[in-house]
């Protein structure tokens, strides 16, 4: 036997494995920033399991540069997108998005059922990362089998996938019985491979338990399996994307030029997006010919006079009106946090606080709550721990953050919890928010003691 031979034979070790980040039903198991490297084109992995009353509405959000594709396991998940495609995905189902050059969805649940799956993000090549976007949504009975696996993106055996990925990847959903082998052998430059397993237990030789996310070491060598439980998992190989990630809010690109691109196509199409859901009013009194208040509104110290309808969401008019961004568009339904602001020091959700309801009131956003003692040592914390990702949502965690310490200096994990609540971050930096958090009240004590 030569060297080649040798190598070949011995089994594809575990080169990483890892449980994730867990915030309530949902666990990242990957992001672009760690594991997201080792395993290109594969940046982001989540796994979900979420009763129906419990799951949160995500409301519209953005995406550009990426492809995502949603497995259900179990249960059925409600989709709508801004081409005006609604429906549902059943137990079985995907819902295939190509963002590529900018779009935005929403989804949440639909029956009574618990919702079980997996979301991952797949980094597009150059050549498709800023095209026309395109969704796809799949019934089970259109994905073909090749022994224990549903080919849900590539080819496998004599199974193909109908998606339109990329033709450098492969994306199965496998099932083994208790004592079933199987072996899959990665198409030729499938250098990276990875799994998930979402049931029982496996011997790859390597035990891999449920709940674990294990990289193979880079090879084109085939890998072994055997359910030394009943089990399920997903199983990704593909061609090494050869391309430096540049992140943005929600975004994924190649390069710098590409991401500002995406993210302009997203901003031109925010609006349309938030006319469909019903949450803007930002020039609506034209449109119908109503005649438009002027509201007198105080901003970080500062008096203005803004001619809106008075239902008009505060969110734009510190965006549109006032040109105001750091105060960002989540949801639109008051759930995720983004558009986080304080109200006389409270914290408010300002996409469903109509400006008419916050006259008289002291208004503060992210462009000036570094001037009040608790939001300095929150912002300071924040850059201490590293606390942002893509960043996108940390504009409404800080100012959650510091109207929790502006009353409340010694605030235990459960005070934390019900403040932060409200404010959801999808790069899963929770545990990092928390350490700030905690870093912070401490500051605050020493300086008035001092």
């Amino acid at each position: 036997m030569n060297a080649n031979t040798a190598t070949e034979a011995r089994a594809r070790r575990i080169s990483y494995r890892t449980r994730g980040h867990s915030q309530g039903p949902i666990t990242r198991l990957v992001s672009p920033s760690d594991v997201g490297q080792l395993i290109k084109p594969f940046v982001f992995l989540d796994y979900f399991d979420i009763e129906p009353k419990r799951m949160p509405a995500l409301g519209f959000h953005p995406h550009s540069g990426i492809a995502t594709i949603t497995v259900i396991l179990e249960g059925q998940v409600a989709y709508e997108e801004t081409s005006g495609t609604k429906g549902i995905v059943d137990t079985g189902g995907v819902e295939w998005m190509r963002a590529a050059g900018g779009v935005w969805h929403t989804g949440g649940a639909a029956g009574t059922a618990r919702i079980k799956g997996y979301q991952l993000w797949i980094a597009l090549p150059p050549e498709m990362e800023s095209i026309e976007s395109e969704a796809r949504y799949l019934g089970p009975q259109q994905f073909q089998r090749q022994g224990p696996a549903r080919v849900i993106l590539g080819r496998f055996g004599e199974a193909a996938s109908q998606v339109p990925a990329p033709p450098t990847m492969n994306y199965l959903d496998v099932a083994l019985k208790k004592g079933e082998k199987w072996r899959y052998q990665p198409p030729e430059k499938h250098t990276v491979a990875w799994l998930a397993l979402h049931k029982g237990k496996l011997a790859t030789p390597e035990i891999v338990d449920t709940g674990e996310l294990v990289v193979f070491e880079p090879s084109n060598a085939a890998l072994e399996f055997e359910a030394l439980q009943d089990a399920g998992f997903v199983l990704g190989s593909a061609v090494k994307h050869p391309h430096d990630l540049f992140l943005g809010n929600y975004s994924v690109h190649t390069s710098q030029e590409a991401l500002d691109k995406g993210e302009a196509n997203i901003d031109t199409r925010q609006h349309r997006c938030c006319r469909q859901a019903g949450l803007s009013r930002i020039g609506s009194a034209l449109t119908k010919g109503e005649a438009a208040m002027a509201f007198t509104i105080k901003v970080n110290g500062k008096t203005h006079s803004v001619d809106v309808d008075g239902d008009t969401p505060l969110l734009w008019v510190l965006r549109d009106v006032l040109g105001m961004t750091g105060t960002k568009f989540g949801c639109g339904l008051g759930l995720c946090g983004a558009c986080t602001v304080h109200l006389d020091g409270a914290a408010a959700r300002s996409c469903i606080t109509p400006v008419s309801a916050v006259d008289g009131k002291k208004i503060t956003t992210i462009e000036a709550v570094g001037k009040t003692p608790a939001g300095k040592e929150v912002q300071q914390a924040w850059l201490h721990r590293e606390v942002p990702q893509c960043g996108y949502c940390q504009s409404g965690q800080i100012m959650s953050a510091a109207a929790l310490l502006a009353g409340n200096k010694r605030p235990t994990d459960k005070d934390i919890d019900e403040a932060m609540a409200g404010n959801v971050c999808r790069c899963g930096t929770y545990v990092r928010i928390r350490a700030a958090i905690k870093q912070a009240a401490q500051s605050l004590r020493k300086k008035e003691t001092a």
